[in-house]
């Protein structure tokens, strides 16, 4: 919170007595703090052991101590199964939809919201019955330097079967310009965090 002076606007919006699906771009490579903002505020408002869950890169899992750690963070693996039954026994949930494709946007569009055409979230709130929080974070991005997502260098070295669509190249003060793989040091930013208003969709079909 120090490194990045964060702010979360709008908590008035999150309905206290019932889940919610939070749902929010994506910003700042694989040092991503995205997550934090509003796991912060989350404890302030409503203590440790309200539930809430953040669905996560399934790929990250199998990184050894990493699946762990993202555990008792709060962190499951990315999947509708998932969602829903932490949704339906009263946890409310944070996705990012873009995902790796918007995460690792390149800089010239670090103000930019692209989901990449992923918009399963709203099949989601409509099964499980919630509302939708829509959630803004800027500045976030402006933490890591990315040239490029790397999509055509991912398929050529056969990520593809990884269910991996990039392989960005990043610039940091640390290793300067590589791949997103090697660790890096996000460069300090002011991230400010909106929460806006629920979005109901229960009066809809399922799809």
């Amino acid at each position: 919170a120090r490194y990045f002076d964060w702010e979360v606007r709008g908590w008035e919006n999150v309905p206290e007595d019932e889940p919610v699906l939070f749902v929010a771009n994506h910003s700042g490579g694989t040092s991503t703090v995205d997550p934090f903002p509003l796991l912060d505020k989350w404890i302030q408002e409503r203590g440790y052991t309200a539930p809430l869950y953040a669905l996560t890169y399934d790929l990250v899992f199998s990184v050894p101590g990493m699946g762990t750690a993202l555990r008792q963070l709060g962190s499951i693996p990315a999947s509708h199964g998932n969602a829903e039954r932490a949704l339906f026994k009263g946890a409310s949930v944070l996705v990012f939809p873009g995902g790796d494709y918007e995460v690792f946007r390149p800089w010239r569009e670090r103000n930019r919201v692209d989901f990449g055409g992923r918009m399963g979230f709203i099949e989601l709130a409509i099964h499980a019955g919630v509302k939708v929080i829509p959630v803004t974070i800027h500045g976030a991005h402006e933490s890591t330097f990315v040239l490029t997502r790397g999509r055509r260098l991912a398929s050529r070295v056969g990520l593809d079967s990884l269910k991996v669509k990039v392989l960005p190249i990043v610039w940091s003060p640390l290793t300067g310009v590589a791949p997103a793989v090697l660790p890096t040091i996000p460069i300090p930013s002011r991230i400010t965090v909106q929460l806006g208003e629920p979005l109901d969709w229960t009066r809809y079909d399922e799809i």
